[in-house]
């Protein structure tokens, strides 16, 4: 009976081994990538007015419907001679300027949005398809490329949050709350995509990067 096991361990063995990580069997298998994406003037134009249109039509919106100053009456000739205070003239509503931690709030994921388009990082199509080509090196903590759509989630959040702060008059209290660790986690995560790039940290320098998403986690459980 051991002697009829041990070849089929060996070949599940064998096999597991062939597919750990993200490695491919073979180079050049698989469906053929995309070109790197890269940052170019349109895309920088369109994640700048998704952080300013919402809050310029939020501003025109309340400059439209702004009722209108009430003047003071004539005063009467008891109040022109001080025996009577006359009514004040209403002030006119202030407009829902952003405060300037919302402008950091927004300013912090447009810059973001930005550093994560320059290629060139670890994470980026080429270097992981020069991975994949050399699978003898991978190993069971490869992640597989699938693994990296978690990135979709994580964006479409932090696009929901800066516009719930931003833009919502509820979120006013909470979002000068937050605000400086929220504003501190996209800073370092912008610091983090361009630390990690084989042109800035070689393998002994790994650790500047790995600090850096710790850096990130730490301010947001601020």
């Amino acid at each position: 009976r051991h002697e009829h096991a041990s070849p089929r361990l060996s070949s599940a063995g064998a096999r597991l081994w062939s597919l750990r990580g993200g490695a491919t069997r073979a180079a050049g298998s698989g469906k053929p990538k995309r070109d790197e994406a890269r940052l170019s003037l349109k895309f920088a134009a369109y994640v700048v007015a998704w952080a300013v249109v919402p809050t310029l039509l939020r501003v025109a919106y309340a400059y439209v419907t702004l009722p209108a100053a009430v003047p003071a009456p004539a005063p009467s000739l008891l109040q022109s001679l001080g025996y009577v205070s006359a009514p004040a003239a209403s002030a006119p509503e202030a407009l829902p300027l952003p405060q300037r931690w919302q402008v950091a709030v927004a300013a912090a994921w447009v810059a973001n949005n930005l550093a994560v388009m320059v290629p060139g990082r670890y994470d980026s199509r080429r270097a992981m398809a020069a991975e994949k080509a050399c699978a003898a090196t991978a190993n069971l903590f490869t992640p597989s490329g699938w693994a990296f759509a978690i990135w979709g989630p994580i964006f479409a959040g932090e696009w929901l949050m800066m516009l719930y702060l931003t833009n919502v008059p509820a979120a006013g209290a909470v979002g000068a709350a937050v605000a400086p660790g929220w504003v501190a986690a996209l800073c370092a995560q912008a610091a983090w995509c361009a630390a990690f790039r084989p042109s800035v940290c070689g393998p002994g320098l790994l650790w500047v990067p790995a600090g850096l998403l710790a850096t990130t986690g730490a301010c947001l459980a601020v």
